[in-house]
């Protein structure tokens, strides 16, 4: 870029910098109109001096409203504001000469000449004002919106009339609801307390029960959740699914709590695999109790008792996690055949995998997801060449429990949505 580009930008950004110009606050297309009727609304108090008063203000009002278009930028100097390229000689623009050769990225765009478009504006025009205009009087400096004089350019201020304060009513706060608990469906009978496990009681990784070997599905419940229970049911076997309740989707969405009900419905085991599938190593105490106890929560809310099982995402966990779940009651369960197909892979790799692991052995715990876009072609490849291998039954079956998989349990909230802000949390011990 010439010499002279380099003299125009900064002769340009003098002739528009007045004071504060750095923090780049409001912008507004300078149209002739739109300026007057701005200095207009600041002149208003003080049309006393006249046409020269009032063409002085409306020349300033411009050069205000033109400068928060533009302004310094790059090292030491800061960004240009959302949609401004900074030039290579650290002045905020629009044109090429900006946004081309020797565009500074770091301190905004550099794509070519944009058009910035101005923010949505708020108006006070309907808020009721004295007769006196309630407005700042100002001396002839620069104005801004609405007749908010720029800065301390203002001599005096004219406050409003006084008024007689509003009788305000005793602010009563809203009766706190209780969250309704369903009965659990027929031939459901969840324990009534929770039981501590053995201290030091492990991670179970394979089937005992003599015969059987058990299928997990994680992640759930998703969109073809009910297509693989159908796939389920024609075949005459039973699984798992450990559940989440805010990851993929929302477990308190009316189609996720059908998916809830139908899995329970059908015979399946339903498990935990935490509320928003964080990884419990990672997690100190009181967040990893929140992990449990939300999902516990949700589940009281829509089936009426809670897992007693219990699947860390990515099988990932430590000694502290497992000292909480054995106080709470909770088994964990991993897998020892794992068909790979929540890591990216394709279809016919998860067939590969599932052929592996389940080639010789017995008592297998094998890991799918709900989620993959193939998982279906995955459970129609799985019945057709392992359903005879084993009696496919719950994880619970699988291991000899004869207590229910499922107990009562205290609800924390009346909540029953999912947010953003929900994903982690804290719990103490006891809640």
């Amino acid at each position: 870029m010439s010499s002279n580009t380099q003299k125009s930008q900064e002769t340009a950004g003098r002739a528009i910098k007045a004071p504060q110009a750095r923090s780049f606050g409001l912008r507004s297309l300078v149209v002739g109109s739109a300026v007057l009727a701005l200095a207009m609304l600041c002149a208003q108090p003080a049309l006393r001096f006249g046409g020269g008063e009032l063409k002085q203000r409306v020349s300033r009002a411009a050069i205000v409203l033109f400068d928060r278009a533009a302004g310094e930028c790059g090292e030491g100097k800061g960004n240009c504001e959302a949609g401004y390229c900074c030039s290579q000689y650290g002045w905020c623009g629009t044109s090429t000469a900006y946004c081309a050769t020797g565009c500074q990225p770091l301190y905004g765009k550099c794509d070519g000449a944009v058009t910035p478009q101005p923010p949505a504006q708020t108006t006070t025009a309907t808020v009721p004002r004295p007769s006196t205009g309630g407005l700042p009087a100002c001396v002839p400096k620069t104005c801004t919106w609405a007749g908010h004089c720029w800065g301390a350019a203002c001599d005096v201020v004219v406050p409003p009339p006084a008024t007689t304060p509003a009788t305000v009513a005793p602010t009563v706060a809203p009766p706190v609801s209780t969250p309704v608990i369903p009965a659990p469906p027929t031939g459901i009978k969840p324990l009534t307390v929770r039981t501590a496990l053995p201290s030091g009681t492990g991670v179970i990784l394979k089937c005992t029960k003599p015969g059987t070997m058990a299928w997990t599905f994680d992640d759930g419940p998703y969109t073809y959740n009910q297509a693989i229970l159908d796939l389920l049911k024609a075949a005459n076997m039973k699984a798992t699914f450990f559940l989440n309740g805010n990851n993929y989707d929302c477990i308190f969405d009316a189609e996720n709590k059908a998916r809830v009900k139908a899995m329970v419905a059908a015979g399946h085991q339903i498990a935990s695999h935490t509320w928003s599938h964080q990884d419990s190593a990672t997690l100190n105490d009181a967040a990893f109790r929140y992990q449990i106890r939300k999902l516990e929560d949700a589940l009281m809310k829509i089936i009426g008792f809670a897992p007693r099982y219990f699947r860390p995402p990515y099988g990932s966990y430590n000694a502290a996690n497992l000292a909480v779940l054995n106080s709470l009651g909770i088994r964990t369960v991993n897998w020892d055949v794992d068909s790979g197909d929540a890591n990216g892979i394709t279809e016919a790799t998860a067939k590969t995998n599932l052929a592996t692991g389940l080639k010789t052995g017995l008592n297998h715990i094998v890991l799918s997801h709900e989620t993959p876009s193939f998982i279906i072609n995955e459970v129609k490849y799985f019945i057709a060449n392992f359903k005879n291998k084993a009696q496919w039954v719950t994880v619970a079956e699988c291991l000899g429990d004869t207590a229910s998989p499922y107990f009562i349990v205290p609800v924390l909230d009346s909540s029953s949505t999912c947010t953003t802000d929900d994903l982690k949390g804290s719990v103490a011990v006891g809640k």
